[in-house]
């Protein structure tokens, strides 16, 4: 490793813990690390951050407290992270005023932003020979929907252009389904169709610089958090020979440098992989680079440095190893009336491995939400009893659209 100094500055406007898990990466990268983030949120609560700034309560105030930590640090960040996808969505919204430009992370003149930000112009823009993409379309109305959904052919999924966690993801089978569906959800902001293709649903966590794949590792989704299509809360290890080529393309069409994660699909009837949307962040399993042997945080090192070293994974090296994300996966057994993935939990290697990864202060933290999420299933099955609804039967019945 590197002894150079290098600092670091991660931005964060909404409390996601894969922030917080990006840190012991840096760190391991022998990086000073300065974050801005919400009160009380992990990302100020993690080890090993060198600065911790109250970032204020709305997306302008924190970018007004980054950009002044800029404009005052005694020497300039040799990297800045944006670490959640509001902020990335507003940054792209407002990319030509020059003030957002230093913690800006593509190019404002060009239409990246827009492909990193909206899952729509992400499937209609990138496909190609060495980078597959579930083909779709856009829909700003309910008759586009429709026409959309016709030319796919059913089963498609309609999903917001915009969004994270599986939120209002859908799966409709026929024409009478998804028209039903939009009578009673019209649709008020730009979506996106996609086909529907049956299979392995996985994720890529990469590290590029400036469009070149640095360092990667691929799993498969074993467990979802609130329903079938939102994020993965348990992982499992698998190679793709094929990734660097993919990851490349990706990389000449985008110019991206820095962390993301890419969904994607392997077909069942086919054996074909096709990416499904882009996360233009960092992602929860930059951590878990040690079970392919590719070593995010070297790599990150050595992209700083100016260095030209790859930190591929080691092909097949731990195919099918599992991991439970904490606190993820408790919360999703909490949501999804899982008894027996409860009461394994303590007693579950790929659990605590994934604790052991974490700081007191982190594991605090998800104790915190782990009892959150259970208030909120207590409070749910007494608002049934009570025949009550409250906003989580809302959510649920989102839920069950998706997962039908």
């Amino acid at each position: 490793m590197n002894n150079r100094r290098h600092d670091v500055l991660i931005v964060a406007s909404t409390d996601w813990i894969s922030a917080a898990r990006l840190v012991p990466v840096l760190k391991r990268a022998g990086c000073v690390v300065t974050v801005v983030g919400p009160r009380d949120s992990a990302l100020l609560k993690t080890g090993g951050v060198d600065q911790a700034v109250v970032g204020g309560e709305t997306i302008q105030q924190t970018i007004d407290t980054a950009l002044k930590l800029i404009d005052h640090a005694p020497r300039p960040f040799d990297y800045i992270q944006i670490a959640d996808d509001p902020l990335l969505w507003h940054l792209a919204d407002h990319r030509h005023q020059d003030r957002l430009k230093p913690i800006t992370p593509f190019d404002p003149a060009s239409e990246v932003g827009d492909i990193l930000t909206s899952k729509h112009s992400f499937t209609e823009k990138l496909s190609g020979p060495a980078f597959k993409v579930v083909p779709g379309h856009r829909a700003f109305s309910n008759a586009e929907a429709l026409d959309a959904a016709d030319r796919l052919g059913y089963p498609v999924i309609l999903k917001p252009s915009r969004g994270s966690g599986g939120v209002a993801v859908a799966m409709h089978h026929s024409e009478a389904q998804l028209k039903a569906y939009l009578r009673k959800n019209p649709i008020d902001r730009p979506c996106v169709v996609q086909r529907f293709i049956r299979g392995r649903v996985g994720l890529v966590e990469a590290l590029l610089d400036h469009g070149k794949p640095k360092c990667w590792t691929v799993w498969y989704k074993t467990q979802t958090i609130r329903g079938p299509f939102g994020g993965s809360s348990a992982r499992e290890l698998f190679t793709l020979p094929e990734m660097e080529e993919q990851l490349f393309a990706f990389g000449q069409a985008t110019g991206w440098h820095g962390f993301c994660g890419l969904d994607l699909i392997h077909e069942e009837d086919t054996g074909d992989f096709y990416f499904i949307e882009v996360n233009a962040r960092q992602t929860t399993g930059n951590l878990f680079g040690w079970c392919a042997q590719a070593d995010f945080s070297e790599a990150f090192a050595a992209m700083l440095d100016g260095r030209a070293e790859q930190f591929p994974p080691v092909q097949h090296r731990l195919d099918g190893l599992r991991i439970r994300s904490f606190p993820a996966d408790i919360d999703r057994a909490i949501y999804d009336s899982d008894a027996w993935s409860l009461l394994t939990a303590p007693f579950d290697p790929a659990l605590w491995r994934d604790i052991r990864s974490q700081d007191v202060r982190l594991i605090k933290h998800g104790g915190y939400v782990v009892w959150l999420s259970a208030k909120r299933k207590i409070k749910h099955i007494f608002g049934k009893i009570t025949r009550t609804h409250g906003q989580m039967e809302e959510h649920d019945s989102t839920y069950e659209t998706a997962a039908r």
